[in-house]
């Protein structure tokens, strides 16, 4: 999920965490160039190399995460890691469990309840999973994650198949309270593919859903669903899925369209909509289910 640099996790998220997921590396965010120098290069003469803003991910079929880092504020497509975890037929996404800034790995297995979440520790992803926390979503493939209140921690969500309409669960850390749900009237047509991240910069993230072309964005208060839109676009060409990432670190984010070997970059007009006459394409020549955020 995109959003503008985390606030400090809370003491609780510390508490259950601690020695869970790895050390986080003070580091973490920083590489090192080591590709071309000669025989008297040092580890100390080393040009580090800063990875800002978010970045691109890809979940293939083989459950194989690649992900592509944002160097200086531009997708590099040779810059890319790699790791085959989880489980490739499970529903998937990107989210901050633990308000590190960095994404973690939640999967909900086909016919679970159970959300299984690999923790990122600045190189990858946990495996085994450090958490399975047992909820009453329902088994069905309408469900979006999003941090919906600001306080740095991925929430859940998910659209009722029967009438289309949104409940969130706010994030415990280790725990979604059932009692907690926030439900919201407006009904979802569920043929659209939702994303979410902060597009209009105000710290929290908005949801967002792709219907025949077009991208509608709804603000968010506290997991509720605000009525009307904020804004929607028709976007041009061919669209597979979209996703919000903010390259440049602006806490605006932008909209990226998948087509299903580019990425093609709209600017955000400062949560206003986004510029559709400068797109920025990025040519991966991969194939899978796209993700964007913090990977290190």
């Amino acid at each position: 999920m995109s959003r503008p640099p985390r606030f400090i996790a809370p003491l609780l998220a510390t508490l259950l965490l601690s020695g869970c997921a790895g050390d986080k590396a003070a580091d973490a965010g920083v590489v090192t160039d080591d590709t071309g120098g000669g025989a008297d290069d040092t580890a100390d003469s080393e040009e580090p190399v800063v990875l800002k803003g978010d970045g691109f991910g890809l979940y293939s079929a083989t459950g194989k995460m690649m992900a592509w880092h944002n160097i200086d504020y531009v997708i590099d497509t040779t810059a890319d890691a790699s790791q085959t975890v989880g489980d490739a037929t499970a529903f998937t996404a990107l989210a901050d469990f633990d308000g590190d800034g960095l994404e973690d790995l939640w999967q909900v297995p086909a016919e679970s309840a159970t959300i299984t979440v690999y923790m990122a520790n600045g190189a990858g992803w946990t495996d085994p999973p450090d958490f399975e926390i047992v909820t009453d979503l329902s088994k069905t493939l309408n469900w979006f994650t999003g941090d919906f209140n600001g306080d740095s921690l991925d929430d859940v969500g998910q659209i009722n198949t029967n009438n289309g309409r949104l409940l969130v669960y706010p994030n415990a850390v280790g725990y979604f309270d059932p009692d907690a749900k926030v439900p919201s009237d407006a009904p979802f047509d569920l043929r659209a593919q939702l994303f979410t991240g902060d597009l209009d910069g105000d710290g929290a993230d908005e949801l967002a859903s792709l219907l025949d072309g077009v991208i509608s964005v709804w603000d968010m208060d506290d997991g509720a669903l605000v009525e009307p839109a904020l804004f929607e676009v028709t976007v041009p060409g061919a669209v597979l899925a979209a996703v919000a990432l903010d390259i440049n670190d602006d806490g605006f984010a932008e909209l990226g369209i998948w087509t299903g070997s580019t990425l093609t970059l709209y600017p955000n007009q400062a949560g206003a909509g986004f510029d559709l006459n400068t797109p920025t394409s990025i040519l991966f020549g991969q194939s899978g289910t796209p993700f964007a955020g913090g990977f290190n």
